[in-house]
């Protein structure tokens, strides 16, 4: 995932956590080339993770798997420089996406377990970049017109510069940073110029007139980097200004749903959200002077600072993308290395985060706790109409089964002030 962030001035790390984070859980690797003079790890997929690596005088894509020996360049032939962006996928389903500079920038593909390059720069556009992959489409950005007089349209591709589709819908410009859910279920993120540089979090299904507007009535400005599909539907995270300072924010497909992750306590300064995966949000927060690499599970509360885990004398760090898989989840990113004084990928790996419940009232009639809600769920277990119309979904823990009994048991148990799990 592209961060939204240049490298801000390095300071000393100090540590500072929000949730404590189980050393002894979690490692982190050093994916830095021995060749390369810095280098940043933009996206984490099925074992391997995608970026570039500023090797003889230019930043070229490279990818990993784990490990900073296994880094592969996987520059084009003839490109001025290249980076990759995001990655996706597993084995011979591998996909990445960035940008490779022919002359201008072009959106770059890159396919397979040998990363088989294609060119997405459609007929007709001045330039391209690509930002996000799901593994089957992949977004970004096309400037349709010549300078000053043309406009940033956000872009859609499945795989070919022929399969592009604009995903503008008729304003001053836009941009598409995230996919996610595939062909069948796609749902795409990033931003509108509603005019005067005005910001708005956008969302979109495939098409322009899919377009929806995603900007909270709270914030100045809003931008959606990263977006989820799961059982129950997309989730969105990006940030939105609060009094002009950008909060880490998340949504579930309207403005309304708009969530502050913002971590208050932590003592941030301003934080983002740059990457999504099921149940957890990945991205950094200003604490003191400098970044720190974290993510949430759902509220600004869940906060966890990833330097907590950090060997060594390190400034900014930034978590870019999130691969969860058989319990563990692995986060790519990269931190100012204070020592070598470059900027250098990094690896975290970790537990995943459990299951995390819905709320208490399941019929949404704001009572709670309520003996109501329990009759309610029940009621809509067994294949009965919500009473209230406002009714959540019957996969209360969230675990992907439904219908299911541990439902049932989970609801009971944190309706009585117990854990979900």
């Amino acid at each position: 995932m592209l961060s939204p962030r240049t490298s801000l001035p390095v300071f000393v790390l100090a540590a500072a956590a929000f949730v404590p984070l189980a050393h002894a859980q979690w490692t982190v690797t050093n994916l830095h080339p021995t060749t390369g003079t810095r280098s940043r790890a933009q996206g984490c997929g099925e074992a391997w993770q995608g970026g570039y690596a500023f090797t003889g005088g230019v930043d070229q894509a490279t990818v990993w798997a784990g490990t900073s020996t296994s880094a592969v360049d996987v520059h084009p032939a003839g490109a001025a420089y290249s980076r990759i962006y995001d990655v996706a996928g597993v084995g011979a389903g591998r996909d990445a996406v960035g940008v490779g500079r022919f002359g201008l920038d072009h959106a770059a593909h890159w396919s397979g377990a040998s990363h088989t390059f294609v060119d997405l720069h459609p007929a007709g556009g001045f330039s391209s970049v690509g930002y996000g992959t799901d593994g089957e489409q992949q977004v970004g950005i096309v400037y349709i017109g010549t300078p000053p007089a043309g406009l940033y349209h956000a872009s859609l591709w499945t795989g070919t510069a022929e399969s592009w589709v604009s995903l503008h819908p008729g304003l001053v410009a836009s941009f598409a940073y995230g996919v996610h859910g595939g062909v069948q279920n796609g749902q795409q993120v990033g931003y509108t110029d509603m005019g005067g540089f005005v910001q708005n979090a956008a969302l979109w299904t495939g098409t322009a007139a899919s377009w929806v507007n995603l900007h909270p009535a709270a914030a100045t400005y809003s931008i959606a980097f990263a977006v989820h599909v799961g059982p129950q539907g997309g989730q969105q995270g990006g940030i939105a200004g609060v009094d002009n300072v950008d909060h880490a924010s998340l949504w579930s497909g309207t403005p309304e749903s708009w969530v502050d992750l913002h971590p208050v306590g932590a003592g941030a300064v301003d934080s983002e959200v740059s990457g999504m995966g099921p149940g957890v949000q990945v991205g950094s927060a200003m604490i003191g002077s400098f970044r720190h690499a974290g993510y949430w599970t759902g509220t600004a509360s869940s906060w966890v600072d990833l330097t907590a885990v950090l060997l060594g004398s390190w400034g900014d760090t930034e978590a870019e993308s999130v691969w969860v898989s058989g319990g563990q989840m692995f986060i790519s990113g990269w931190g100012r290395n204070l020592t070598t004084s470059r900027d250098e990928a990094l690896l975290w790996s970790g537990p995943a985060p459990g299951p995390t419940c819905d709320g208490i009232d399941f019929n949404g009639d704001g009572l709670f706790p309520d003996t109501q809600d329990i009759a309610d769920f029940l009621l809509v277990f067994g294949g009965g109409a919500c009473p209230t119309g406002t009714c959540g979904d019957i996969d209360f823990n969230n675990d992907g089964l439904f219908p299911d009994t541990d439902d049932i048991g989970a609801l009971i148990r944190v309706f009585g002030g117990g854990e979900c799990q």
